[in-house]
């Protein structure tokens, strides 16, 4: 259990450190609406697999619903690191949140969390019948 956790933890933070990267780049191309769209697409490339390492755990047998809390986790620890870096980095201070991207990410993270894991316990389940 502490070891999800932790391989969970710096995964979460693999991602928002990935996202953060990103974002950096495109606002040094593209105004910050634009930038906050793009995220949107990118955001499926980088949930995805890390979303897929975590779960292919072979103990975890409840993968849906391990990929719901890994998504809750995820955001929890996105809106934090958010707070501590982007909103006071940015100047912004919490009007950072206002991006209506910004909390569609977030509901993305969940989503796409939760679908790899129903998408893993599917496969798995189809791999042990044959």
């Amino acid at each position: 259990m502490l070891i999800d956790l932790i391989k969970g933890l710096i995964l979460g933070i693999i991602m928002w450190f990935l996202m953060f990267l990103a974002n950096t780049a495109m606002l040094l191309v593209i105004d910050d609406a634009s930038a906050g769209v793009s995220m949107l697409f990118l955001v499926p490339f980088v949930i995805a697999p890390l979303s897929w390492y975590y779960l292919k755990n072979e103990e975890v047998t409840q993968k849906t619903s391990e990929g719901l809390r890994l998504g809750l986790f995820w955001i929890l620890l996105s809106i934090v690191l958010d707070v501590l870096i982007m909103a006071f980095l940015s100047g912004r201070g919490f009007s950072y949140f206002l991006r209506f991207t910004l909390w569609l990410g977030y509901v993305e993270i969940l989503v796409l969390s939760t679908t790899i894991g129903y998408i893993t316990m599917k496969t798995k389940r189809r791999w042990l019948r044959e």
